[in-house]
C-alpha cells in the first residue's frame, strides 16, 4: 500500500534483520521497528538509520499512529496472536494497512511456533479484530511450508 498522509509511519512488528526496511523507505513512509531481540534490533538500526524499539509489541506502548503496521514471520511466535492483531488494529490510523505473513498450518511440528494458521482462519480472525481483508493468498516458498501472504485494511478512512 501507498500512504497517503504528509508523513505516514510504518511499524514493523518483530522486525529482526528486517528485508523491508529499505522497500518501506522507498515507498514513502518513515520506518520504525519493534524487535524483542536486542542484537537484531540494535543490528537493523544501525543497518538502516532507522528507529527499533527494543521489546515485545505487547511491552509496547506508543501512541503515534502508523499508516502501516508490517508484521512478517513474526505473529506465529507471539503467545496471544488475536491480542497482538487487536494491538496493530488500534496502532493504525483509520484506513492504514496491515501486511502480514505467516506460516500455514501444513507444518505443525516446528518447535519454535506457538500458533497455526489456514488461509481460513486467518481471515476469520482478522475480520473479528476488525480489520477488512483486501488479500489472502498462499505460496510455496520453501519445502514442508507455505507461506500465507496479507493484507487487511483498518476500517474507516483517514478523515474520519
Amino acid at each position: 500500500p501507498r500512504p497517503a498522509g504528509p508523513y505516514p509511519l510504518a511499524v514493523e512488528v518483530g522486525c529482526g534483520l528486517s528485508p523491508y526496511v529499505r522497500l518501506v523507505m522507498a515507498a514513502g513512509y518513515s520506518y520504525m521497528g519493534i524487535e524483542p531481540d536486542p542484537w537484531a534490533a540494535n543490528e537493523t538500526a544501525l543497518r538502516f538509520d532507522a528507529p527499533v524499539v527494543h521489546g515485545r509489541l505487547e511491552d509496547f506502548h506508543s501512541k503515534l499512529p502508523c499508516d502501516l503496521v508490517l508484521c512478517c514471520h513474526a505473529l506465529e511466535h507471539m503467545a496471544d496472536a488475536p491480542a497482538a492483531l487487536k494491538q496493530m488494529h488500534e496502532m493504525l490510523v483509520p484506513g492504514g494497512h496491515l501486511v502480514l505473513i505467516v506460516p500455514d498450518d501444513t507444518d505443525l511440528v516446528n518447535p519454535d511456533h506457538l500458533w497455526f494458521f489456514s488461509p481460513e482462519s486467518l481471515y476469520s480472525l482478522l475480520t473479528l479484530v476488525g480489520f477488512t481483508v483486501t488479500t489472502v493468498s498462499v505460496r510455496k516458498r520453501i519445502a514442508r511450508e507455505n507461506f500465507i501472504y496479507c493484507v487487511a485494511r483498518k476500517r474507516g478512512t483517514a478523515s474520519g
